[in-house]
């Protein structure tokens, strides 16, 4: 495998923020800066009103019956509690933890989410901005800690200078029923922790995308790629409606960064809910070119089928291109998510049956006489990019979630609710996905000179020796581990790994690890080698002992080969000089 290979295989790692380092030695984040300063930090001890904090009627209290710690906390049932206004710094990004207690059961239509925890923006003036940030509250019998991060909005003055805004940290009820807050704290993250927290979400979620980009994707954007390719600045403004904001809101900025190495991306998220093209035509100068972004991305589920305004958009933002000497890039998204059908099925748009569209006409057997049909002749029309993340996610929805029983409406319409916040917005989980095609849309392709192609996964642990009978490797014998001859659903959790299986088909032939030596007892080194072949004089990575610090190493090997062999196991792993528990997790794979 080339250097060059090995190396964008590497950045793709990173963009997940499981490994950061210096040449060759990688490091696991958790070696990631402490966190310093604090904005906000409430224990309920004193009466919140007197700190600021605000109730919006009767039916959200201050409570000396339930709490986490202490003798107070917060409860609502029927209003909102909020905190005082809180100063940011334009596009920072925010680490919130706070406790809940949720005694019920969701009647969230299409959510499993029992309420909301949310950020409102204000600009200096105090006006409310009419971006946010939403998200769910579970039910819980006891207290639950939430430990989310969220990226600060910012308003544009002339030149495209971006102005910090005051946020609000906003719990809201939903359907009357009571749920309780305490211990709330917000403090200045950095992007190693956030990229962290991201990665933590991916192994989290048991339904793994596995998108492969259009090789053409990039064509109609090459402006935008060549900023990103010579570490150069990237704004990007993510236009469109509360479904555009709830992908703008995860870390697509941090990830490009890791991507691009040297790159800075500063994400802008000019959003006005229940909006579209059709409300942006009006508003070109507030919400795109006060900004000056060199890449505007359209979507959501409101930005459908008004072609005529979608014209007015492109040509406006190209009017002022000329007039200023500014050069905009534009990426159109189809409507990009709605796994539920509740209330009626307008609302559900995916399909079994859909495949992604290429954004050249002449690469697809037919163009549906629908929106995403529409769009896609517009875009090849004003040499504009086009996604169709309609079809990407249908493909995910009915693939790879579905596999793993968090999939579609079943046949009745009852819709399934394990992205979902409300029956149109995701949770935490769905942002998730929702970002994920757009890293991966921007994702290098690996260069190969073995025929191969390659498939990247989000980051999925196979093995985890310490929640194993035997955690610690053997010295100087090998142990055997399954990785792709089960197949893509299968049970890893025998070697401590995910249940639902990681997405690698039995005819992949190389895998791309992350190897993690956690706790050895003195210095060694770890072997790896495809299952039934010799053992290799080199190794995968070298291991000290060093408080709090576990070495890890990103590599590319072979797996067993089970069109040449039978397989009983696919990857041998020893450990030399000393013992140490083993960490694998996969990225993607080759075939």
């Amino acid at each position: 495998m080339p250097i060059a290979t090995l190396r964008k295989l590497f950045i793709v790692l990173l963009s997940f923020g499981l490994v950061w380092g210096y040449g060759n030695q990688v490091f696991a984040t958790e070696t990631c800066p402490s966190l310093s300063g604090t904005l906000l930090s409430s224990d309920f001890e004193t009466d919140p009103t007197t700190l600021g904090w605000n109730a919006s009627g009767t039916g959200a209290t201050w409570e000396s019956s339930e709490y986490q710690s202490g003798t107070h906390g917060l409860s609502v049932q029927t209003d909102t509690w909020a905190s005082p206004l809180i100063s940011t710094t334009a596009l920072q990004w925010y680490r919130l933890t706070f406790s809940t207690k949720a005694p019920g059961t969701s009647n969230n239509p299409g959510s499993i989410g029992f309420g909301y925890w949310s950020i409102r923006f204000y600009d200096q003036a105090g006006n409310l901005l009419t971006g946010d940030v939403y998200s769910s509250v579970f039910p819980s019998g006891d207290w639950v800690k939430n430990d989310v991060r969220f990226r600060a909005q910012s308003t544009a003055i002339s030149g495209g200078a971006l102005q910090p805004v005051k946020a609000q940290i906003v719990f809201t009820p939903i359907g009357g029923q009571t749920y309780y807050i305490d211990d709330a704290v917000l403090q200045p993250t950095n992007n190693c922790e956030v990229l962290n927290w991201f990665a933590s979400l991916s192994q989290i979620v048991p339904a793994k995308l596995a998108y492969q980009p259009k090789l053409n994707r990039w064509e109609r954007i090459p402006a935008t790629m060549s900023r990103l390719r010579n570490a150069q600045t990237l704004r990007i403004v993510m236009l469109g409606d509360s479904v555009q904001q709830d992908t703008a809101n995860m870390p697509i900025d941090l990830a490009l960064q890791n991507l691009y190495p040297g790159s800075h991306v500063e994400l802008i998220a000019s959003i006005k809910g229940g909006t579209g093209v059709s409300y942006y035509q009006d508003h070109v100068a507030e919400y795109i070119t006060n900004y000056q972004p060199d890449l505007v991305i359209v979507g959501g589920i409101s930005n459908s089928d008004d072609i005529p305004a979608y014209q007015q958009v492109v040509d406006q933002v190209r009017a002022s291109d000329q007039a200023t000497g500014h050069t905009t890039e534009f990426l159109l998204l189809t409507r990009q998510w709605s796994p539920n059908s509740y209330p009626v099925s307008q609302y559900y748009f995916l399909s079994p049956t859909l495949q992604e569209l290429d954004q050249s006409p002449s690469n697809n057997a037919t163009i549906p006489d629908n929106d995403r049909g529409h769009l896609l002749s517009f875009a090849a029309t004003n040499g504009v990019a086009y996604l169709d993340t309609t079809g990407i996610t249908s493909q995910f929805i009915y693939g790879a979630a579905t596999a793993a029983g968090v999939g579609s409406p079943d046949a009745s319409g009852n819709p399934y609710s394990y992205w979902m916040r409300d029956f149109i917005h995701s949770n935490d989980n769905g942002k998730l996905i929702q970002s994920q095609v757009l890293i991966r849309f921007f994702t290098p392709e690996p260069a190969t000179n073995s025929g191969l192609s390659y498939y990247p996964l989000s980051p999925c642990r196979i093995v985890d020796t310490r929640n194993t009978a035997t955690p610690n490797l053997p010295v100087g014998n090998p142990t055997a581990f399954l990785v792709n001859s089960g197949d893509t659903a299968f049970n890893y959790s025998a070697q401590g790994g995910n249940a639902s299986g990681c997405g690698i088909p039995k005819d992949a032939k190389a895998v791309f690890f992350n190897f993690v030596a956690v706790g050895p007892t003195s210095p060694g080194d770890l072997q790896a080698w495809p299952f039934g072949t010799a053992i290799p004089t080199a190794s995968v990575l070298n291991y000290a002992t060093a408080s709090g610090l576990n070495i890890a190493n990103g590599i590319i090997l072979p797996v067993c080969d089970l069109s040449a062999v039978i397989c009983s196991k696919d990857l041998n792993v020893q450990a030399n000089q000393s013992s140490a528990q083993l960490v694998l997790d996969v990225v993607g794979y080759f075939k």
